[in-house]
């Protein structure tokens, strides 16, 4: 169920669409029960009858046995009726539960295969396009082979990357060229094309936050773009593609985002674009203030993730790398809350802070990143073990790397995490645990949160709030002036922390379920709260 509430969308969790559904089922099991309780009481009343039959006592008063006996019979057949009318409710009830979740995996395969299908074809024609248009070519596969290398907090990236294809556009593209041949595509002039070619990269960036939709089917037609660029995609056979970290493996074609994300991996860790080294963890050289009081609500809990992040010069508010953790006791129990951060620096894997551009290609191939095991590191240096209840909160990467470490075997036997918090993360492509209550919030035209190339599940444990922030009725003043010439205005901290307080206000059965969940890691009456920072480095 998808609900509309103060300016926030909610979907999946207690008060989702699967919730419902298995609501449905389960009332269905209760009616077949009935009928089946049914059937028996008026089975047991018809013989029970039978067995109190006494001749004198008929003798005194035939007509009143007979009238018991009618009344006995009456009710036999009143609960034989009721049965039948139990079973064929309970029936009806489970056939439309059923179909509605036959039909709407019908429509997502049929919507599936027909993009994949177009998507597949247009790789497959890579070839001829390259020989013909050369920089098209090029820039199209360059798209595609980005897309699971893109997931960061590109509002601080994407400014130097639109230069960049600016630089390219105004060397490259000359008169009678691509851009004459392309002449107007979506708004984009060839003139603007040639002369500016950065506000034409901001433009089309700007253009995929206004048409979020587009730009999921985009990145989830992705695979089997590259699949037929491979020319793999009617091969018929599934290899696997074993990365040089055996924890993961891709599919050969790629099927997904994550198989995608997987090949690019291999590639680059087989060239040595990409690097990697073992992580240390040790003491941030300054303590973090002290909290006064444990976190109030989910808009506290983001506060905590966004203030690890890099500002809009891409400065970071402390040494590189550093991941807290917060204790909170109440009543003798200790629970731990762990702030991941976001993206710090596009380094493949080769400097010292590893919440890098490989700590993203990592997590979405399902390959333990060198951020998830700075986060590990901290929470053993800190002296968090499986006794306590853990929260993971984290906001663009670091929700990424939250979910990844919540969803990993390994780390579920050490540590006991019960709730997850994500900000503006690409993570519907992971499995939702079953004893981890998840709550996501995204913006609708946020890119980064389109990176992962599926939509959140709608399950029982996990809650997604979106918010339009660019809707001219209920949208952010602030975020829309801002998106004229940041086409990632909606991935900034600041509307992310409004949008959580949203949230916070609703009373959304969903929303309340998570903080329900979460409340023992909130603030309330005996609580005591510390914090400590540390810092995580790759070595050489």
């Amino acid at each position: 169920m998808t609900a509309d509430t103060g300016g926030i969308v909610v979907s999946g969790g207690a008060g989702g669409t699967a919730a419902d559904l298995d609501a449905m089922l389960r009332a269905a099991a209760v009616l077949g029960d009935c009928a089946d309780r049914l059937t028996a009481a008026g089975g047991r009343l018809t013989v029970a009858a039978g067995q109190v039959l006494d001749p004198a006592a008929i003798a005194l008063d035939p007509g009143g046995w007979v009238r018991a006996e009618q009344r006995v019979v009456a009710a036999a057949a009143d609960l034989a009726r009721l049965s039948v009318r139990a079973g064929a409710l309970g029936a009806a009830v489970r056939t439309a539960a059923t179909g509605y979740q036959r039909a709407d995996r019908l429509v997502a395969e049929a919507l599936a295969a027909a993009r994949d299908r177009v998507a597949g074809s247009l790789g497959e024609q890579l070839p001829r396009l390259a020989l013909r248009f050369p920089l098209g070519a090029f820039v199209v596969a360059g798209a595609a082979v980005a897309v699971p290398v893109a997931v960061s907090t590109a509002d601080v990236m994407v400014p130097a990357t639109v230069d960049l294809v600016g630089d390219v556009v105004r060397d490259e593209v000359g008169p009678g060229g691509l851009s004459a041949r392309l002449a107007v595509l979506g708004g984009l002039g060839v003139r603007e094309l040639q002369d500016d070619g950065a506000a034409a990269g901001a433009k089309a960036l700007g253009w995929l936050a206004r048409h979020p939709e587009t730009a999921e089917h985009l990145v989830a037609a992705a695979p089997s773009f590259a699949a037929g660029v491979l020319l793999l995609r009617r091969s018929g056979t599934d290899p696997r593609v074993t990365l040089p970290r055996p924890e993961a493996q891709g599919a050969l074609p790629p099927q997904d985002v994550p198989d995608l994300a997987a090949l690019a991996a291999a590639i680059g860790y087989g060239t040595g674009l990409l690097g990697r080294g073992p992580v240390t963890v040790r003491p941030a050289r300054t303590p973090p203030p002290q909290p006064v009081r444990p976190p109030a609500g989910v808009a506290d809990l983001v506060r905590g993730a966004v203030a690890l992040a890099p500002s809009r010069d891409g400065s970071l508010p402390g040494e590189p790398g550093r991941i807290r953790v917060q204790r909170v006791e109440h009543a003798g129990t200790r629970r731990a809350i762990v702030y991941v951060p976001a993206t710090q620096t596009w380094d493949l894997g080769h400097g010292t802070n590893p919440m890098d551009a490989t700590s993203n290609l990592d997590a979405v191939a399902g390959i333990p990143s060198a951020a998830a095991e700075g986060v590990v590191g901290a929470l053993r240096s800190a002296g968090v073990d499986r006794s306590e209840p853990l929260l993971l909160v984290g906001y663009s990467q670091g929700g990424l790397t939250s979910m990844s470490l919540a969803t990993d075997p390994g780390f579920r036997a050490e540590f006991t995490p019960t709730a997850v918090l994500t900000v503006g993360s690409p993570v519907g492509a992971f499995p939702a645990p079953a004893d981890v209550a998840v709550l996501s919030i995204e913006h609708a035209e946020d890119l980064i949160t389109v990176l992962d190339g599926a939509p959140n599940p709608d399950v029982p444990t996990w809650t997604t709030v979106r918010r339009e922030v660019l809707d001219p009725a209920g949208g952010d003043d602030v975020v829309r002036a801002a998106a004229a010439t940041n086409p990632m205005a909606a991935h900034g901290a600041d509307p992310y922390v409004l949008t959580a307080e949203l949230a916070e206000r609703t009373d959304h059965p969903s929303v309340r379920a998570w903080t329900e969940q979460a409340e023992p890691f909130l603030d309330r009456a005996g609580a005591v709260t510390s914090a400590s920072d540390w810092v995580a480095e790759r070595q050489p």
